[in-house]
């Protein structure tokens, strides 16, 4: 059987740099920083005092208010960043047969917020003090059972706590049981899951005059700053596309995961060889394409010392040849660690860099870490064709290594 081949038509983002893709991409290129003090709780127990939050919205600009009746404001973010996508896409979902379009979304901490308020409210008050039409908001797949039900998305529906919504779409549409799927990740921000990460050492703090922020593969970086974000794709067969007319960011060429809990013995560069390169390799099969045919990659890196260090071996491993090194750059270190919304949105990102022929800086970068070389980073925004580009996904939470393959549509 041909694989059908897999586009992206569509891209809605709400990050911490603010709503809708234009704005994203243009904090990318500027490198607008989206770490900020954090106003909305107390973090006098914490030592890190900053995260990257979306900032506020109004959702009735983008839904009728009695679309939002008794949504909470997770689910919000996700139908707003669903629609700006679907709207991104010129709505061509409206031109597939409803059980032929889907929707496929990741989340790791899901409704945390209304989950916590609920049983708060349950413990202190008893069961006649909770309403049960709150419950609805506590599940994690409220985002998507409203996407479906409001944009009519009669095909696939589901929600993962793990692994890739992205790659599992590519996969249907690929096998020819979609047409379309709109697709990505949701995460919301919460004081207790900051404060347990702050608590446990792993986050960004001030110390010996370095700031607080994020600054993936600097020698002075001391942990990732916890951050929320939408980023949802409109992925669709090639066909499809070009049939209804669609605009084409760029073509989804190649995926490979495994999952490997992350763990102390991950430091291990033998071991690395055969996880993160493995992983990129694979993906480049898939792909059937060369290591010499990549021009960019989009690092996983989050500010973490193992994390960074472990990518960038990987892509050393894999690229660099004859002291050959490809540009890298971390969205991360612009939009801090958002989880369940990380791979989306490191995809969107590269797919805008893809389309627009421009490699984005590296923010953060200051002072050469002698573990992570080599390495080819950028200050300042690089106008340059990217024909292809990998992009490396790794979950700290679950342990998925998962390397995406993006080329330029032609």
């Amino acid at each position: 059987m041909n694989k059908r081949r897999v586009v992206i038509t569509g891209i809605g983002i709400l990050s911490s740099t603010g709503i809708g893709k234009d704005t994203f991409w243009d904090a990318l290129l500027t490198g607008n920083s989206g770490v900020k003090e954090i106003t909305n709780f107390d973090t006098s127990t914490s030592r890190s005092k900053k995260a990257c939050q979306i900032p506020e919205f109004d959702a009735t600009a983008f839904y009728p208010a009695s679309s939002l009746r008794r949504v909470d404001r997770f689910t919000k973010i996700g139908m707003i960043g669903a629609k700006l996508a679907i709207d991104d896409s010129d709505n061509s979902c409206q031109y597939a047969e409803a059980h032929r379009r889907g929707s496929i979304f990741t989340t790791i901490w899901g409704s945390f917020r209304s989950t916590e308020n609920y049983y708060q409210t349950l413990i202190a008050g008893g069961p006649l003090q909770v309403s049960p039409m709150v419950f609805s908001s506590t599940v994690a797949n409220s985002p998507g059972g409203h996407i479906a039900k409001h944009f009519g998305l009669k095909g696939v529906s589901s929600t993962l706590s793990g692994g890739s919504a992205i790659s599992y779409a590519h996969s249907l549409i690929q096998q020819g049981k979609a047409d379309v799927i709109v697709c990505g990740g949701i995460e919301e921000m919460n004081p207790t899951v900051f404060k347990a990460f702050s608590h446990e050492g792993f986050l960004a703090h001030e110390t010996n005059g370095v700031s607080e922020d994020s600054r993936p593969f600097d020698l002075n970086r001391n942990g990732f700053v916890v951050g929320e974000g939408v980023a949802i794709l409109v992925l669709e067969d090639l066909d499809f596309a070009l049939k209804n007319n669609s605009g084409i960011y760029a073509e989804l060429a190649g995926f490979h995961t495994i999952c490997d809990p992350f763990t102390r013995r991950m430091i291990d560069r033998e071991h690395i060889e055969e996880n993160v390169s493995r992983t990129i390799l694979k993906a480049l099969d898939e792909a059937d394409m060369e290591k010499d045919d990549i021009d960019l990659v989009c690092s996983m890196a989050n500010s973490s010392k193992i994390v960074d260090w472990i990518d960038l071996v990987g892509i050393n491993n894999v690229f660099s040849a004859n002291g050959k090194t490809l540009p890298v750059f971390a969205p991360k270190s612009i939009i801090g660690e958002t989880f369940g919304s990380a791979t989306a949105m490191a995809i969107a990102s590269t797919a805008l860099a893809i389309k627009h022929s421009k490699i984005p800086p590296l923010l953060g970068y200051q002072t050469v870490d002698p573990d992570c070389q080599p390495l080819t980073i950028y200050k300042e925004a690089v106008g340059r064709s990217i024909d292809a580009a990998v992009v490396n996904s790794f979950e700290i939470i679950g342990g998925n290594i998962t390397s995406i393959i993006l080329k330029k549509y032609s």
